[in-house]
């Protein structure tokens, strides 16, 4: 299989006809046809079928064509990368992490520590299990994830089974957000007998995975009568200023939801323990450090403390 090939496949599918893909690539259409069909036999599949309305992708070819389309957005990247602009003015950095305030907010100092230089930075908010997977890819070269009593032995073996390791910036107690207009809001701390009657928010976790974990460490213990699944951050504040539901998590909030969002600890719960997580005996590159330096000084404004211990 070479990219010429997944070119022609790109091509065709666009033109929607081997002989318009043909003069666009500049080639023959017996060239071109032979190109596809020498990919079918290498990969066993069939790619297109040809009927008198004309080609249509098969489901493997379907499929086919999206990972044509993405190793040749990495091609470009790479070319990009090597020939467009020299190592010292131009970099790639990639950061995954759940759902956390402090990783955005050291992304944005990130951001503007390399304003005068050409840059692609990329920050995933995804699942556990997808931080996971990005850091053992390479996709990211670190990651950022919570570790509970609840799920500890789980995902530290996952994280030993793929040559990962985690080291803790801070551990906190567990907190509920809701929203400052709940029945509950006004109170000091609450206890999880006291949540029963009120929905709970789950960032919704990828179960195709190999391994899946809660972020919301509570939830293996208490299972909760009503659950809304969701993925984006701004959706938990919208439901929690609209619901009446609450959203399990560190207790740090973003400033400018503050006003409408309280964080309250739950009472005799376990502790939450942050971590960032890389390939073991990797040297961090000089953003890596950067980004968990802004990240220290980002907990410790919250009044967390950090720490720089393995949790291995």
């Amino acid at each position: 299989m070479t990219l010429q090939q997944l070119r022609y496949l790109v091509e065709i599918e666009k033109s929607a006809s081997f002989s318009e893909a043909a003069k666009r690539l500049f080639v023959s259409q017996p060239s071109l046809s032979t190109a596809i069909k020498d990919l079918e036999k290498e990969l066993g599949i069939r790619i297109f079928t040809r009927s008198h309305h004309g080609i249509r992708l098969t489901s493997d070819g379907r499929s086919l064509l999206l990972y044509a389309k993405q190793m040749l957005a990495q091609e470009e990247k790479i070319k990009n990368r090597f020939l467009g602009q020299s190592e010292s003015t131009s970099f790639v950095f990639s950061i995954s992490s759940q759902h956390y305030v402090f990783v955005m907010e050291s992304f944005a100092k990130l951001v503007n520590q390399y304003k005068e230089i050409p840059y692609s930075l990329h920050l995933r908010e995804v699942s556990t299990a997808e931080v996971i997977e990005d850091v053992r890819s390479n996709k990211s070269e670190i990651g950022i994830i919570a570790i509970s009593e609840n799920i500890y032995q789980p995902l530290n073996r996952a994280l030993k089974k793929h040559g990962l390791l985690a080291t803790e910036l801070f551990s906190t107690p567990m907190h509920v957000f809701l929203g400052r207009q709940h029945p509950l809001a006004k109170q000091e701390k609450l206890d999880l007998e006291e949540l029963a009657g009120y929905p709970c928010i789950i960032f919704d976790q990828n179960e195709n995975s190999e391994y899946h974990f809660s972020e919301e460490t509570l939830l293996p213990t208490t299972n909760p009568r009503q659950q809304i699944f969701i993925t984006d951050k701004s959706t938990s504040v919208y439901l929690q200023e609209n619901c009446q539901a609450y959203n399990p998590g560190t207790g740090i909030t973003q400033s400018s939801t503050s006003e409408v969002i309280a964080a309250l600890p739950l009472q005799g719960q376990p502790y939450i323990h942050i971590c960032w997580i890389a390939r073991k005996s990797q040297q961090l590159s000089e953003a890596a450090k950067s980004f968990l330096d802004y990240v220290q000084k980002a907990v410790e404004k919250y009044g967390k403390t950090t720490l720089s211990s393995d949790s291995n």
